[in-house]
């Protein structure tokens, strides 16, 4: 039965594990979520969160239905293009909190504005002509009597190219982080909290440079046109993740920047969780807010104040 076959197995699998940290993710930040999107003044930043943060619960339940229930071609058809849709987008909004957060540590430039905005263009126009152009290439067929999900049997490996451009995309970004992390370190930068800016966005950069590679390679590699884009719910996932993890630390130093830090120890102490879990994710932010503030995070009073001032505001524009 196609039930039991290799294919769905190893698709089931992968889909039910990136749902499965998509949600313990949810649960391990909502604290942070709560104290410093929802409590805080909504700026595009918050608008970019929010969509980056739940689309993905979207297609990702979607393709968990698709995969999980008896399926006639012209519905996974159906089903696949707003799947495929959903992904494009939603990797695209990442991708757009990923060139504002290096505008903003390059204190918004003119220069990396124009540097960002030749390779938003060059990638997300492209982007978009390919998810076209690879949803008009899927064809499916009947699915064996008793059997679930859909039943691939044509696809283009154009796909692969759009992950090309967004490996080239997150490229060029960690190379003008790097470039101003040096920046930084050669001024003996004492902020502790900038630092985490870059080890954590270089940790994200080879975390999804990974997953992109292996996309890459797979529809080329791939026998089969079923598991040509299999682990394109894995990449979406960890995007959203690592962008959000971003977003939320960007977002806890504006407001400890912003309140005193008596008064935000008040403010925010009502939702907290374990410091760490032990898991990988929280390389990214820690989910709780200590009673003397995490001292990583604090407010620094020797700090360079013009170091990465434009977080202090709206760091979206």
């Amino acid at each position: 039965m196609y039930l039991y076959n290799k294919e769905f197995i190893i698709a089931s699998h992968v889909l039910v594990a990136s749902s499965m940290v998509l949600v313990y993710d949810a649960l391990l930040t909502i604290g942070d979520e709560i104290n410093y999107v929802w409590f805080q003044p909504w700026t595009l930043g918050s608008i970019l969160f929010m969509i980056n943060r739940y689309l993905p619960f979207i297609d990702t339940s979607m393709g968990l239905y698709l995969q999980l229930t008896e399926t006639s071609p012209s519905q996974c058809e159906m089903y696949y293009n707003g799947i495929t849709w959903l992904i494009a987008i939603g990797l695209m909004v990442s991708e757009l909190i990923l060139l504002l957060r290096t505008w903003a540590l390059w204190e918004r430039s003119r220069k990396v504005l124009l540097i960002l905005g030749g390779l938003s263009t060059a990638t997300f126009i492209p982007g978009i002509l390919i998810t076209h152009w690879e949803i008009k290439s899927l064809h499916f067929g009947a699915v064996p009597e008793g059997g679930v999900g859909c039943n691939l049997i044509s696809a283009s490996k154009i796909i692969m190219v759009a992950y090309v451009l967004i490996a080239l995309s997150e490229t060029v970004v960690v190379v003008l982080t790097i470039i101003k992390g040096q920046q930084h370190r050669a001024r003996n930068s004492r902020s502790s909290w900038v630092k985490r800016v870059y080890r954590h966005g270089l940790i994200f950069y080879f975390y999804l440079l990974a997953i992109t590679v292996v996309n890459m390679v797979v529809p080329v590699a791939a026998s089969q046109p079923r598991y040509k884009n299999y682990l394109a719910v894995p990449q979406r996932v960890f995007h959203s993740i690592f962008c959000n993890r971003v977003i939320l630390l960007i977002q806890r130093q504006r407001s400890i920047r912003t309140n005193p830090p008596e008064e935000a120890t008040e403010q925010h102490r009502s939702i907290s969780k374990p410091r760490y879990t032990g898991n990988a994710l929280d390389t990214g932010i820690e989910t709780r807010y200590s009673r003397d503030l995490d001292l990583d995070i604090r407010y620094e009073v020797g700090e360079d104040e013009h170091e990465m001032s434009t977080y202090n505001q709206d760091w979206t524009r």
